[in-house]
């Protein structure tokens, strides 16, 4: 499908970046299958799981990708349901050294705060992702286990 699109892409056409048209093209070759696919189109999940365990075995590079964003969606997930429970100072420690990769020592005095306070926010503030995660995952087993 990419390939068969490919002649579509124009670098400089201001329309976005490369990384957008790709999801895009890849987006819609999911969504016609998934449409041409009517016999499972009332669970859905069986069609998809299928084709992810195709592509695992095409491509396994893909499948690794696939994986690494299914985790960043985890995360995104969880940190926006946790977020709420922190203050914006704990918050703040948490996301500019967990997740943007600043110092402690140059977000604490940018904060106002010590080094260990902001390295104590940032693990109280993970922990609390992890536990989210955790239960997150196990809601998917148990969904798989049913089906």
């Amino acid at each position: 499908t990419v390939a068969r699109a490919a002649d579509r892409w124009e670098p400089g056409s201001g329309r976005g970046r490369f990384r957008g048209w790709l999801a895009r093209v890849t987006t819609n070759a999911v969504i016609n299958l998934l449409q041409r696919d009517r016999k499972h189109r009332a669970s859905g999940r069986s069609t998809v799981w299928d084709l992810l365990d195709q592509v695992s075995e095409v491509s396994p590079e893909l499948s690794e990708a696939w994986e690494h964003e299914r985790r960043c969606q985890m995360f995104r997930y969880a940190a926006g349901r946790v977020r709420e429970r922190f203050t914006d100072d704990v918050w703040s420690a948490f996301w500019q050294t967990a997740v943007e990769g600043r110092g402690g020592d140059e977000v604490a005095a940018e904060l106002g705060k010590s080094t260990g306070a902001v390295y104590a926010a940032r693990s109280r503030v993970l922990a609390h992702i992890r536990k989210t995660v955790q239960r997150l995952e196990a809601s998917e087993s148990q969904l798989e286990e049913m089906e």
